[in-house]
């Protein structure tokens, strides 16, 4: 996450919505990611709380 983000701190956020879910934060940089099928994201659901890896 780009900023003055701590660490630990987490921005993303990841929200159900009807089937699905909706991935809300900004990714200045993955490693690898122009060769990727899918990429890691480290995020916060927003009805729990709960952290979670989201694959994008």
């Amino acid at each position: 996450e780009v900023g003055a983000v701590k660490i630990g701190d987490v921005i993303t956020k990841v929200s159900p919505q009807g089937d699905g879910f909706v991935l809300n934060g900004t990714k200045f940089y993955s490693t690898g990611s122009i060769f990727a099928d899918w990429i890691d994201v480290y995020a916060q659901r927003s009805d729990t709380g709960a952290d979670v890896i989201a694959v994008v």
